[in-house]
């Protein structure tokens, strides 16, 4: 594997020989967790396995004191002096006014086009380098994921219809908005990512409010259609789409329309450069 070098490379205090501190959005709650914003540490971590870089740990990011990668979520607003950007995405609801050419942060890739004028609105060079790097979860823990459905097979009744919502969202399922029905099981966006795969994996269709329920369908294989969220902007869904040639999907506002909608079509997206662009060149000390 080959990487975007960069001339800062050497210099970024992100490099110790020792731990590569990657962003992580907690949910601020007790216990809470959210398996998208899990990802991006776990696919950095299996692709400096992958490089033979076993002598370097993956930490959640110190809130200061060094700089941090961003890979998986709508998270480029946490991006402070000398960050790196691979593949992470801008919210929509939480605009970087504060991100500006001057704080030396590099970009080797991100979400998509609508993340990439955004930047480079601000001064920041941005390569035309899209993907959500969470596309890359089933090819890195596929012995996990094949694991976890296993387990989940034996668990009970599989096939039909699931939902993910996003994680506000979750908050309405109790209530008749979306007119859930008891043969559609709810996949709660606090499991864990492999157990998130799994229940993906043993449905026969993904109805999904969560991002990143989109995204794993989608690496999966699976149809999905994709359900408006009443708490997100839609902007990174369609940052996300636009990443993945497809700039006419359509969101459905109900599980009831989403069921009479079609699938979405299936995402372009060329997996090998986004792994190139794999800024593991500024991770180590040389």
């Amino acid at each position: 594997m080959t990487s975007i070098r960069s001339p800062q490379a050497a210099h970024l205090p992100l490099a110790d020989g020792h731990t590569v501190p990657v962003y992580r959005w907690v949910p601020n709650r007790p216990n809470a967790s959210n398996f998208g914003d899990d990802l991006g540490p776990m696919v950095v971590r299996a692709l400096l396995q992958r490089l033979g870089k076993h002598h370097l740990q993956v930490i959640d990011a110190p809130p200061r004191g060094r700089s941090k990668l961003l890979s998986v979520g709508s998270i480029i607003h946490n991006a402070r002096k000398d960050d790196v950007v691979w593949g992470a995405g801008i919210n929509g609801k939480l605009w970087p006014t504060h991100v500006t050419d001057n704080m030396g942060i590099v970009v080797t890739a991100v979400r998509g086009p609508l993340t990439r004028e955004a930047l480079k609105a601000r001064g920041i060079a941005c390569p035309e380098i899209y993907g959500d790097p969470g596309l890359l979860f089933p090819r890195l823990y596929a012995a996990e994921i094949e694991q976890a459905i296993e387990k989940r097979r034996s668990a009970g009744p599989t096939g039909g219809v699931v939902y993910i919502p996003n994680l506000n969202d979750e908050r309405l399922i109790s209530t008749d908005h979306l007119a859930l029905t008891a043969d559609i099981r709810i996949v709660s966006p606090g499991q864990a990512p492999c157990d998130v795969a799994a229940e993906i994996a043993v449905a026969d269709l993904v109805l999904a409010s969560s991002l990143h329920g989109l995204v794993l369908a989608e690496a999966l294989g699976m149809p999905v259609r994709p359900i408006a969220s009443l708490f997100e902007p839609a902007f990174k869904y369609l940052d996300y789409f636009l990443g993945t040639g497809r700039p006419s999907a359509v969101f459905s506002t109900s599980i009831p329309q989403a069921l009479e909608s079609p699938d979405l079509a299936e995402p372009v997206f060329d997996s090998r450069a986004l792994m190139n662009a794999f800024p593991h060149d500024m991770l180590d000390i040389a």
